[in-house]
C-alpha cells in the first residue's frame, strides 16, 4: 500500500453516480470499472486526478478547483442553483476523501473518475495483485525495512529502505513513457543541462 500511495501506480477509471441536488460524495461511492480486473484487486481510492461527465456516448471534461476555492465560491451560498456539473474539487486525503461537484446536479448524472487506487491486502497466492510489474520488485525491500525496524536494527533497515527507493525509481523509469511523462505523478524530472548563451 505504501508503494501504491507514493507512486500512484495503481491507476484506473471509476464511475460515480450523482444524485439530484447532492454536491458531496465520499470516495467509497466510486466504483472501479477499468481495467476490468481492478475491482477485485482494490479496496478504495487514494485520490482523483480528473473527472468527466458522461454525455451520450462520450464524456465532457470537468474542470477542477482547490477545495478552499470551492468552499468560498460554491458552498458559501444560501440558495444554490442546480444545473449540469462542470467543475469538481477534492476534500480530504486518502481513502477518507470526498468530492464536491458544482453546480449541484439538476438530475441524475454519471461521472467518470481517473483515480489512483488502494490495493487490497494480499492474504493468499490467489488474491489478485493490483500493483503492476516493475513496481512489485520494490515490495520485498519495504517489507524487509519494516522487519528490521521492528527488530531495532536501524542500519539494516536503512539499507533496505535505500534499496526500496532504488527499485521504486527503476519501476518509474520502466513504466512511464518518454512521451508526455509529465502526466504521471511522482515521475522524476529528467536532468536539465546548464542554461546558457553565447
Amino acid at each position: 500500500m505504501q508503494l501504491a500511495g507514493e507512486t500512484g501506480c495503481v491507476r484506473g477509471t471509476g464511475q460515480l453516480a450523482l444524485a439530484t441536488g447532492a454536491n458531496a460524495y465520499a470516495f467509497e461511492f466510486i466504483s472501479p470499472i477499468y481495467p476490468a480486473t481492478l475491482g477485485a484487486s482494490v479496496q478504495g481510492v487514494y485520490s482523483v486526478r480528473q473527472m468527466a461527465l458522461v454525455s451520450g456516448n462520450g464524456q465532457v471534461y470537468m474542470g477542477s478547483r482547490p477545495y478552499p476555492w470551492a468552499w468560498l465560491y460554491w458552498l458559501n451560498n444560501a440558495s444554490p442553483v442546480l444545473g449540469t456539473p462542470n467543475e469538481w474539487s477534492q476534500f480530504g486525503i486518502g481513502q477518507e476523501g470526498s468530492l464536491f461537484v458544482n453546480p449541484a446536479p439538476s438530475g441524475n448524472f454519471v461521472v467518470m473518475c481517473d483515480a489512483t487506487w488502494v490495493p487490497i491486502e494480499l492474504g493468499s497466492d490467489t488474491d489478485p495483485e493490483a500493483i503492476p510489474y516493475a513496481y512489485t520488485d520494490a515490495v520485498p525491500y519495504m517489507a524487509a525495512y519494516y522487519a528490521f525496524m521492528s527488530a531495532q536494527r536501524q542500519s539494516d533497515a536503512d539499507k533496505m529502505y535505500s534499496r526500496f527507493l532504488e527499485f521504486k525509481a527503476r519501476a518509474q523509469k520502466i513504466a512511464v513513457p518518454n512521451v508526455l511523462m509529465g502526466q504521471y505523478d511522482q515521475m522524476q524530472a529528467p536532468p536539465v543541462g546548464p542554461q546558457g548563451g553565447g
